[in-house]
């Protein structure tokens, strides 16, 4: 019986490593990296299309409520607000457990312009696991020039979302 045991917990361990259990952790990563890609696509400037635009875009990363605060308030959501330069991608610096399923992410927000990257700004999100899925619950931007030397920073992240 142990050894029994044991060989399942060694080939739980072999497929970890092997990548085909991924782990919450690159899961997240690619959620948010995903996430930042479409950031392009959404342009905040043309209030005609501002809703199709984030459901389209936004829909499949985010919770529901946080689609429905962004596209009543869009000046609060993430995404193109001059032509040049626009926000490229979102490169992931940081990821903690804040929670059971819960966990902050940070990073950067690449801006770019034709010729080449143009800015960095900083960006904090949480993510949760709810019904079998990982979504984006809260995103807060912090103004140009708020990195730290280390790229990262530090929120007091549970002042940002609740528990039901």
């Amino acid at each position: 019986m142990l050894r029994i045991i044991l060989l399942g917990f060694m080939g739980i361990l072999v497929l970890s490593f092997s990548g085909v259990v991924s782990i919450p952790e690159e899961v997240i990563t690619r959620l948010v990296e995903e996430f930042g890609q479409n950031l392009k696509h959404v342009s905040l400037l043309d209030q005609a299309e501002v809703e199709e635009s984030m459901r389209q875009h936004y829909g499949d990363y985010v919770v529901p409520e946080l689609l429905e605060e962004w596209i009543r308030c869009p000046r609060n959501a993430p995404g193109r607000t001059v032509s040049s330069p626009w926000p490229d991608r979102i490169e992931v610096t940081r990821i903690r457990q804040v929670a059971r399923n819960t966990y902050q992410v940070d990073g950067e927000i690449v801006e770019v312009t034709s010729t080449g990257e143009a800015d960095r700004r900083a960006v904090s999100l949480v993510v949760e696991k709810i019904s079998g899925t990982w979504r984006i619950r809260t995103l807060l931007l912090l103004p140009p020039g708020k990195l730290t030397d280390r790229g990262g920073f530090c929120l007091p992240i549970f002042s940002m979302f609740h528990y039901n």
